[in-house]
């Protein structure tokens, strides 16, 4: 995390990717080994047979377009999170949502999965904010909200940086803006 008189910066690491780009490479080469084995000895019935190389497929082409997107994203360099008197640009995931400025924010906290730490936002209408996107971008969005969780969600797996220590950072600059608003 780079700290810069007004601005946080959190930058993604090589070392915070090679998991999940060596998991995502791992998971495409599996798909493929199943795709073209001979898998007609375990497999008896000639549907299942097909309905087991379709599925093989699509993981295939699932786990690459995930090794590519975790690889292009790497490359980039871009800041995963960015943090200004203005409000929070996040580039965290394929999900992000980019700048929401500090009056679209009604609160900020930590979430978690099987011990994967996040920060969650609520934003004021977050329906605005979801139809920003189309298709299975927004599908993933409306699914993490039925399982109980913000449409924003920022994860920091792929920067190193501590969960915990920037969102009482985020507190911070929240509690700040409000401030700031109030006095004008």
């Amino acid at each position: 995390m780079i700290v810069m008189d007004e601005h946080i910066v959190v930058k993604q690491t090589w070392k915070g990717n090679f998991f999940y780009i060596f998991t995502a490479l791992g998971m495409s080469l599996l798909c493929l080994f199943l795709l073209f084995s001979n898998i007609e000895t375990m497999l008896q019935n000639s549907l299942i047979q097909v309905l087991f190389r379709v599925i093989m497929a699509l993981g295939f082409f699932f786990f690459a377009c995930c090794s590519a997107f975790i690889i292009k994203r790497a490359l980039s360099g871009k800041d995963i999170l960015t943090v200004t008197a203005d409000g929070i640009t996040d580039n965290s995931s394929a999900l992000a949502f980019g700048f929401i400025p500090w009056s679209d924010v009604d609160c900020i906290y930590l979430g978690s999965v099987i011990n994967n730490t996040f920060i969650e936002v609520q934003v004021k209408n977050e329906e605005a904010y979801i139809n920003r996107f189309r298709g299975i971008r927004k599908w993933m969005i409306r699914t993490n909200r039925r399982m109980g969780h913000q449409a924003v969600c920022i994860t920091l797996n792929s920067s190193g940086v501590s969960p915990q220590k920037l969102f009482a950072r985020l507190q911070e600059r929240l509690s700040a803006a409000r401030q700031n608003s109030a006095s004008q």
